[in-house]
């Protein structure tokens, strides 16, 4: 009996200390991407790539995922390398299997003439001012609560969770975005040949306020030729008025944070 007790005590104590390091190891890693976050408050580099969607390559991660890393919803374009992957961040497991999911919007953008640095440059990549390099607000930079472009299109959207949209390991909502698109334009990081941080990039918490990272966010604009107006024309055959559309070019822009993250503003 007593060989009974210390053996279940024993079994009792190997898995206490096995969840015991799960979530030291889960913490550490929290930690080692909050310390990578600091630096990315202010990035190493803030690239802009410009290019057409390959078609088939948008989607979800659908690999394990180990613990505390992130799920990315990635996608390609065909003329930056032919390697290039860009990722948006999506959804991360946590020690207690319960998951942390990205906020999202997308908006018609109203105004593109306040983002001709971005979209009148051709296919390639391109190197942007940020933070508190001169003209970082006027060369291309996306900033969510400075940028007027931004604000004007946002108007009243209030940020969704992405878990709302998501359908198994599938986003449909952002892959029609995708669909026929005949021009993406990504802003980001530079990681393994794509762009990573393609999300808002200022800090989590009060800890990083002084690393209040402005004029940098990560995002993707979309660019459709869609209708953009219906003409009323007189059919003499019909005898009566008929609409024809007129196509155009319309923006989308596709901006995600993860949710603890705070709208800081440029007085600290």
């Amino acid at each position: 009996m007593k060989k009974k007790i210390i053996i279940i005590s024993s079994i009792f104590v190997f898995l206490l200390n096995a969840c015991s390091n799960k979530e030291k190891e889960f913490q550490q890693l929290k930690e080692t991407e909050q310390n990578s976050a600091v630096s990315e408050k202010a990035l190493t580099e803030y690239k802009l790539y410009i290019g057409n969607i390959v078609s088939g390559s948008m989607g979800l991660d659908t690999g394990k995922v180990d613990l505390g890393n992130w799920r990315h919803y990635g996608f390609r374009l065909d003329n930056v390398g032919e390697y290039n992957s860009n990722a948006i961040k999506i959804v991360r497991q946590n020690i207690d299997y319960s998951h942390d999911f990205v906020d999202y919007r997308i908006v018609r953008i109203k105004d593109i003439s306040l983002f001709n640095n971005i979209v009148t440059k051709t296919n390639g990549k391109y190197t942007l001012p940020h933070n508190t390099m001169p003209n970082a607000s006027t060369e291309g930079a996306l900033d969510f609560i400075r940028h007027q472009g931004v604000l004007k299109s946002i108007g009243g959207t209030k940020w969704r969770n992405v878990q709302e949209i998501m359908v198994g390991l599938r986003i449909p909502k952002f892959d029609s975005l995708f669909t026929n698109a005949t021009k993406v334009y990504v802003l980001g990081l530079p990681k393994q040949g794509g762009l990573g941080c393609v999300n808002q990039n200022q800090g989590e918490t009060f800890t990083y306020l002084n690393m209040n990272g402005l004029w940098q966010d990560g995002a993707v604009i979309v660019q459709k030729w869609e209708i953009v107006r219906w003409n009323k024309v007189w059919n003499p055959f019909l005898k009566r008025y008929t609409y024809q559309p007129i196509y155009g070019n319309i923006y989308y822009l596709l901006m995600t944070r993860i949710p603890t993250q705070k709208n800081f503003t440029d007085v600290f």
